[in-house]
């Protein structure tokens, strides 16, 4: 488990790895299809994850054509729990973000046509 990202609540498991891109690998670098597709502000919170695990130390990252592609020397089941780990992580930090700037703007909203509403009433005069 990567403890670093355990500091993330509400972890669900929402990314997957899917496949295999045989032309985008090799015996170092292996490059997988995730679904959903890996964006460019979760590869971003991946490589800070990342750089703070210290189980996946010594793991390289790259996105190449929407594939995630890991280095390491040697592929074993861990390195698949840690980055199956990892990605989910990365794409929950993204989507709680999403969804706090999203609940930050309807507050904004709200409280915006409350004023306006109050001033209407104040004013004695119709909202346009």
């Amino acid at each position: 488990m990567l403890a670093p990202l355990s500091r993330i609540s509400r972890i669900r498991t929402i990314m997957k790895i899917k496949s295999i891109n045989q032309e985008l690998s090799d015996k170092r670098k292996v490059a997988f299809r995730t679904e959903p597709q890996i964006d460019a502000p979760v590869f971003e919170q991946i490589r800070r994850l990342l750089q703070q695990s210290l189980v996946l130390k010594g793991v390289g990252v790259e996105l190449t054509e929407g594939c995630l592609v890991v280095i390491h020397p040697a592929f074993t089941p861990e390195l698949a729990r840690n980055v199956n780990d990892l990605l989910n992580a990365a794409e929950n930090a993204v989507r709680l973000a999403r969804e706090d700037a999203r609940k930050r703007a309807e507050l904004e909203q709200t409280e915006k046509n409350n004023a306006i509403q109050s001033a209407s009433s104040a004013f004695g005069v119709p909202v346009e």
